[in-house]
């Protein structure tokens, strides 16, 4: 590889539907990190998204996947990869990122066999975990050895590092576990402007905000504010539909209020402003940057047991844990959140200060610099 290799090539499937990628992409720009980013797409209408090269960053999104792909997962790597090939002078690249441990990282895993390029992986458990490796046993070798050759292994929170460690075999975990790095996502900047006070209306308001797919267990809250309904208790639940399939509940009530997405975030941030818990109780979770949205601005939130943001805050003061199959536990966590809420509003405040993008990036660049990218250890 040449010596003017300075290059750090993003891979990332889902890149055009989530804002994280963006933010991270800026963040590493800002601080100087050269990139190419490669978003392969199923859609005509989403390469038409794709974003204008920067100075320090050219982006391609070809419409080049089809609805076989889904299923000829060898055909699509190398697919993927002879297009990444032919678009980019990869003389240039002195790492790779691969943002999903399947797809994006078999792609990193054979630029590392055929072109020598060293690359790290990230691991978002609700794909990577939930569907690739229950799904698709046959190519669970294949996420065995991407995770072997790594330089490094990037999990959002503890709980989806202990999730990974807890699924692959114990000969991988103990080659794996000393390269995991944990994370998080940032928040975007109008997050950090907090609310001097917070809402005290006597009706306990609890907003989840989402994709309203049986993942998101919409059912499982209707089920546990059902029964505090019944005990007399004045509850209001909101939800707000996110950028994907949405829809409203399926059990309609009249304390149920249903907003389709909210794309501009300063609006967002104003409805959240008018609750008072945010409860999102997946079965399976990445991150969930909508929990650690609500936290800085005062609202507690409910999440489910070793998913999602599991072990970033403490449980029992600024989050709950659930499980989120058992209505009744979740009723109490609400109960309990609820009796505290206006304590800890601070708290919350407080808890997400360190989560900004620049500083994901700086701690990223960092990683980038230990597994190749010029400059050294940070």
């Amino acid at each position: 590889m040449s010596q003017a290799a300075d290059t750090v090539l993003q891979l990332s499937n889902d890149y055009l539907q989530q804002d994280v990628y963006r933010h991270l992409t800026d963040g590493l720009a800002a601080r100087g990190v050269r990139q190419f980013v490669f978003m392969s797409a199923r859609k005509q209408s989403l390469t038409d998204r794709c974003p204008k090269d920067e100075p320090l960053v050219r982006y391609a999104a070809p419409n080049i996947l089809k609805l076989h792909h889904k299923i000829m997962f060898r055909m699509k790597s190398e697919l993927v990869y002879s297009v990444v090939e032919r678009t980019y002078d990869l003389s240039q690249v002195c790492l790779v990122h691969a943002h999903f441990l399947f797809s994006d990282g078999q792609v990193a895993r054979m630029l590392h066999e055929r072109r020598g390029m060293p690359f790290i992986v990230s691991v978002r458990p609700h794909t990577d975990i939930d569907s690739f490796m229950r799904l698709r046993p046959d190519l669970m070798p294949w996420g065995y050895e991407n995770l072997l050759r790594a330089q490094a292994v990037i999990c959002l929170s503890p709980g989806s590092r202990d999730l990974l460690l807890s699924t692959i075999p114990s000969d991988v975990r103990r080659r794996v576990r000393f390269k995991i790095h944990v994370i998080p996502h940032g928040l975007a900047p109008e997050w950090h402007e907090a609310p001097a006070e917070p809402d005290r209306s006597d009706v306990l308001r609890i907003l989840s905000v989402g994709d309203m797919t049986r993942n998101k267990n919409v059912r499982g809250i209707v089920k546990a504010i059902d029964r505090l309904v019944a005990r007399g208790q004045r509850i209001e639940l909101t939800l707000v539909g996110g950028r994907g399939r949405s829809s409203p509940p399926h059990a309609p009530r009249p304390w149920i209020q249903w907003i389709p997405h909210v794309a501009d975030r300063s609006a967002l941030r104003e409805i959240v402003r008018r609750h008072h818990i945010f409860m999102m109780p997946s079965f399976s979770e990445t991150f969930g940057v909508a929990y650690v949205e609500s936290l800085s601005q005062g609202l507690p939130a409910i999440h489910s047991r070793g998913q999602g943001i599991s072990g970033l805050f403490e449980d029992g003061v600024t989050t709950e844990a659930v499980d989120p199959r058992d209505p009744a536990d979740m009723a109490n966590a609400i109960e309990h959140v609820a009796r505290r809420r206006l304590d800890v509003f601070d708290q919350c405040i407080a808890a997400t200060k360190g989560y900004r993008w620049s500083e994901a990036a700086e701690r990223m660049q960092a990683i980038y610099r230990e597994a190749g990218l010029p400059g050294g250890p940070s």
